[in-house]
């Protein structure tokens, strides 16, 4: 397999893919809002061996990757049944 440029990589990510894969990322966690007010979820490449995982800040981005075991901080989970 031919090595990926970084580009490549980046305009994956920008449409919602896995970097690596070119897999659609679906959601994998629950709705955050971070005391700004901003909301976001966690999405993931759905290959096993996969572990790269991003920030959805909407369905339609951005997007921005997780650290390797990067759990969300200073944020309060949004309860989708009461709101």
């Amino acid at each position: 397999m031919k090595k990926q440029s970084v580009k490549v990589r980046r305009e994956r990510l920008a449409k919602g893919r896995c970097p690596t894969h070119g897999l659609p990322m679906p959601q994998i966690n629950v709705w955050y809002q971070l005391e700004s007010g901003r909301q976001y979820t966690i999405v993931g490449c759905p290959r096993q061996d996969c572990r790269i995982r991003a920030k959805a800040y909407s369905v339609n981005g951005p997007w921005a990757l997780l650290r390797v075991n990067e759990q969300p901080e200073g944020v309060e989970r949004i309860d989708l049944e009461t709101t």
